[in-house]
């Protein structure tokens, strides 16, 4: 039998959206350690982790390389789609695209 997927949840995900907010912000900036933002969280009265911090960075990278992969597949499927067009329709038309 297979295994079935769960949906992850962490401690990170169930915080209010503005320290979601801004535990993505110091996420992005790479001056900030897991350790940083685990006392971050501590500070407003959250008890996470920085291993906690670390596996929901790498989600949330996951995440972001995924959905830019299927940014990059669309982009090149909308270009062989406009590509195709330009070889079937006739010039006069082609202005219409």
């Amino acid at each position: 039998m297979g295994r079935t997927r769960n949906r992850i949840s962490s401690k990170i995900d169930e915080l209010p959206e503005e320290i979601k907010v801004k535990v993505d912000t110091m996420l992005a900036d790479i001056s900030n350690t897991y350790v940083d933002i685990a006392e971050f969280l501590k500070s407003k009265g959250f008890d996470i982790s920085k291993s906690s911090v670390g596996r929901y960075a790498n989600r949330s990278n996951a995440l972001i390389n995924r959905t830019l992969e299927a940014q990059a597949q669309m982009d090149r499927f909308v270009k062989a789609v406009r590509e195709n067009r330009m070889r079937t329709i006739p010039r006069q038309q082609s202005f219409l695209l």
